[in-house]
């Protein structure tokens, strides 16, 4: 009988430890700060690395819209545009890339992991194992006044690395 009950009270443990692991986890995805909005690349706030300021055209805005379960980026033009599905409630994310090479569309898509930092910052991992051994790692942060976004990017190519800091401002509406 003691047996029994000593087992009872580590199920009724377990059982409430995960539930309250469980509810600190969404509480924390849930209280993650707005990012939403148009944001404008401030070309002298960026440390573009290796990357040319020419090279960053393509993301010098970039749109993002939240909701409790993802956020979604969108950056690019007509010739090559990227969207990013970063996922909060532990589903895939992916980024999905078209470009246009004389007028044919050509589309990649790639996985990535998401972890929440903390209320202002979350970073994303995406590794692309079939063309180059790459790793793709950012990490996106919003400032306290939600009027400043900084994406901290670490690429490694093999043995190339591309390492640097995009900083935006939110477009007044």
């Amino acid at each position: 009988m003691k047996n029994i009950l000593s087992k009872r009270y580590v199920i009724k443990w377990t059982c409430a430890l995960v539930l309250m692991v469980a509810g600190y986890t969404s509480n924390a995805q849930s209280n993650l700060k707005n990012f939403s909005g148009t944001w404008l690349l401030n070309e002298e706030k960026c440390d573009f690395g290796k990357l040319s300021a020419a090279n960053a055209s393509k993301i010098k805005t970039i749109t993002i819209s939240q909701s409790e379960e993802q956020i979604s980026i969108q950056s690019g033009d007509s010739s090559a545009r990227s969207s990013t599905v970063l996922r909060l409630n532990g589903r895939p994310s992916e980024q999905t890339v078209v470009t246009v090479i004389n007028d044919i569309p050509n589309t990649s898509t790639n996985s990535i992991s998401v972890k929440i930092i903390n209320s202002q910052s979350l970073i994303s991992t995406m590794k692309d194992q079939i063309s180059l051994l790459s790793l793709s790692i950012k990490t996106y942060t919003i400032s306290d006044d939600g009027q400043a976004l900084t994406i901290a990017f670490n690429n490694t190519y093999g043995d190339n690395v591309l390492a640097g800091k995009l900083v935006y401002e939110k477009k007044k509406e």
